[in-house]
């Protein structure tokens, strides 16, 4: 079409001339041109905020949820995402619960020559379950730490600490 991308839509207007194009979308493209009227006003950037709903100033939060595929809020996900919460941490708890975390296991099923024992007590491949709860030196840890206040309740059980949460 011999647009230029640094083209206002007025200057497209006025210099452009009704062309056949093999291409559909470019036809198109020429008749929306047709339909625009020229004023002597300044472009404006529009953001898009909702559907058919355009403002001239820019939202994150408009936009992110325009581009995200919605779906149902975990059951867990306050434990992780709240208010407060270290970004650094609460995404180190996101990623060990969707097993993402650079384990050993995981780093071994990518190819990696690297040591896949655990890094506490050297005889078992480091997991997830196994660095966090399963390790003789993670479970006394645990044990110590979160085995007085949760009493009763306390588990070293991966499935059974984020149902608690």
């Amino acid at each position: 079409m011999g647009i230029s991308k640094e083209a206002t839509v007025a200057e497209v207007l006025m210099m452009s001339r009704r062309r056949r194009h093999r291409e559909p979308v470019l036809n198109l493209i020429e008749e929306e041109l047709l339909k625009c009227t020229v004023n002597d006003a300044d472009d404006v950037g529009l953001w898009k905020q909702k559907e058919n709903v355009f403002k001239s100033k820019f939202s994150t939060r408009h936009t992110w949820n325009i581009l995200r595929t919605r779906s149902e809020e975990c059951n867990w996900s306050k434990g992780i995402w709240f208010s407060y919460a270290t970004p650094k941490f609460a995404f180190l708890a996101w990623l060990a619960n969707h097993n993402r975390l650079s384990t050993g296991d995981r780093m071994m099923s990518w190819g990696g020559n690297s040591n896949v024992g655990c890094s506490f007590c050297d005889v078992e491949m480091e997991t997830r379950n196994h660095i966090f709860f399963e390790c003789e030196y993670a479970e006394a840890v645990w044990k110590n730490l979160a085995g007085k206040l949760m009493g009763d309740d306390y588990s070293h059980v991966w499935a059974i600490v984020y149902e608690m949460i």
